[in-house]
């Protein structure tokens, strides 16, 4: 009775097991982006990051120059009064 189990056993698992593996591989690569695409991906973040660095900086350069021109007009005004 042992070996009829066993042997349904064994048939089963050699027909379900190269379905089962090719069904995980499918939901592994779904699930995991691949190196590739994950060195794109970091790729793209890094630039947005580099370019969001260099207009934060541009804007802040404005601000200064701003900031010190409404400053020497105030100081001007001040002084010829």
């Amino acid at each position: 009775m042992s070996d009829i189990i066993g042997g349904l056993r064994q048939q089963l698992q050699d027909l379900a097991a190269p379905d089962l593996k090719a069904i995980q591989t499918k939901q592994g690569a779904q699930c995991n982006p691949s190196s590739a695409q994950h060195n794109a991906i970091m790729a793209v973040r890094e630039a947005f990051r580099a370019e969001m660095r260099s207009e934060i900086a541009s804007l802040r350069a404005s601000l200064h120059l701003e900031v010190l021109g409404k400053t020497a007009l105030l100081l001007q005004t001040l002084d010829s009064d």
